[in-house]
């Protein structure tokens, strides 16, 4: 006996990243040229970036962006809102979350757990700002 299911998630198409992100300021050490190691980044819109430069994302099969390196990085959001995790690069988008992320927002609410395309999804922890969880 067959069982319907109606899929809970579907996930959204991806596509590949043509527009690179212009920076307004950019703190680094270079090395033959190139950056290298960590780096301090200010872009257009006011969002900061610390942690180590990728030169450009990997793509997997699906299209989706990778990273191999093993790093953790701080996304700042001119919003308030701090992003950090091994994903968190200076190529990071907030609508392609996919891994381990932990959120802070402005208000002091907290979310340590994994995201997919964006969302919260699965099993993580949220602290409200009255500390509760």
């Amino acid at each position: 006996q067959k069982i319907k299911c109606n899929p809970e998630y579907t996930p959204r198409i991806n596509y590949l990243r043509t527009i690179w992100p212009k920076y307004s300021s950019l703190y680094a050490n270079f090395q033959h040229g190139r950056i290298k190691g960590k780096v301090s980044l200010v872009f257009d819109n006011g969002d900061r970036y610390l942690g180590p430069y990728v030169d450009k994302p990997s793509t997997c099969l699906n299209g989706r962006e990778i990273n191999p390196m093993q790093h953790m990085g701080v996304w700042k959001s001119v919003d308030g809102t701090d992003y950090e995790g091994s994903m968190v690069d200076n190529h990071f988008d907030k609508l392609d979350m996919n891994g381990e992320y932990h959120i802070t927002w402005r208000n002091g609410e907290e979310f340590e757990g994994k995201c997919i395309d964006g969302k919260r999804h699965g099993y993580g922890k949220f602290r409200f700002h009255d500390g509760s969880i």
